[in-house]
């Protein structure tokens, strides 16, 4: 058996292209564990309070409460935002037996309370929205009991605008409070074996990323920038780069996990810049982008840019298929109350 069953059944190769798809998230959790810079972890773990407050930007299905819990981290109260109404479902759903609330002006509010006093709360709400709205309630709203002592933001800088959520969420912790962005993406996209397109399907890829409002490809190092010559102190910095490659298993080359359906998702990301039916590659038009990334190469035409997305998913199936992205795992302290 080789790769191209990533999860036991159905053939990889024409997967959800969803960022929010559960089973993504789910498939990503061993690549970021993999990832982890762990000097800047075992800095955040020496600055924590105990028994901190946490606010988790983008939270998806709240792997970072069971992350922190695994890192030894009992949090007073937590409390998770995403846009998406289904991933707060299913964080709902798993942490049912927590507490459940919600910030004023979020939709769907519960509450309990877990059996190790740790408040865990949910909520459906556009996540700087979210961070306004508990800066502007301080002292008003007990989802968090005060302002949060840190604030998460995973795989989440380089979906909107840098600048703004960071000088939010430095704002909105306590003071001397904490702001942890781990797998901040940072620039690079890269498979390997080589293929005569990669440049232009590297270069094609992060443009239309960019060319989405508040998108940011280089989100890791404008974030460095930033958080270096803020008011606090920027305590570790280091990369975190996803690298997902398959193992030799006998005579087989297998993908770790459901890590397969992991690449194939990337896949279709990538190619839903590269092509207007993503799926039929091999008769779809090329996107705006695409064509522009084209045009301006050398030597690489149309052709070989649909060559490299049927190369790539045959690759997958057989085993040989390698991935590296950048990334920067970013811990910021906020300055002491003067």
């Amino acid at each position: 058996m080789t790769g191209e069953n990533a999860d036991g059944g159905g053939e990889a190769g024409e997967g959800s292209h969803d960022h929010g798809d559960v089973r993504y998230l789910d498939a990503k959790q061993s690549v970021d564990e993999r990832a982890v810079n762990r000097r800047v972890r075992e800095r955040l773990l020496t600055a924590l309070p105990d028994a901190p407050r946490v606010f988790d930007a983008g939270c998806g299905t709240g792997v970072a409460l069971r992350r922190l819990r695994e890192w030894g981290v009992s949090p007073r109260a937590y409390h998770g935002v995403d846009a998406d109404p289904a991933l707060i479902a299913e964080a709902r759903d798993r942490h049912s037996n927590e507490g459940r609330s919600s910030l004023p002006g979020d939709s769907d509010p519960a509450s309990t309370r877990g059996d190790d006093s740790t408040s865990v709360s949910f909520a459906v709400a556009d996540a700087l929205a979210a961070a306004r709205r508990l800066r502007d309630s301080v002292g008003d709203d007990a989802t968090l009991d005060g302002q949060p002592d840190l604030v998460v933001a995973g795989s989440f800088l380089d979906l909107v605008s840098v600048r703004e959520a960071l000088e939010l969420f430095t704002d909105v912790t306590a003071p001397g409070g904490l702001v942890y962005a781990p797998f901040t993406f940072d620039g690079t996209t890269a498979f390997t074996p080589s293929h005569p397109a990669d440049e232009v399907v590297e270069r094609a890829y992060h443009r239309e990323i960019d060319s989405t409002p508040g998108r940011d490809t280089r989100a890791g190092r404008r974030a460095l920038s930033i958080l270096d010559g803020a008011d606090g102190d920027l305590l570790a910095v280091g990369s975190s780069d996803w690298i997902v490659r398959a193992r030799a298993d006998g005579g087989d080359r297998l993908y770790p996990a459901d890590e397969g359906y992991f690449l194939d998702c990337i896949l279709g990301f990538v190619a839903d810049a590269l092509f207007v039916d993503s799926d039929d590659a091999t008769t779809s038009a090329l996107t705006t982008t695409a064509r522009t990334a084209v045009d301006a190469a050398d030597g690489v035409g149309p052709s070989a840019v649909r060559d490299w997305l049927v190369t790539r998913r045959q690759q997958l199936r057989d085993g040989e298929l390698c991935y590296l992205a950048h990334q920067l795992d970013l811990l910021y302290r906020a300055p002491p109350e003067s």
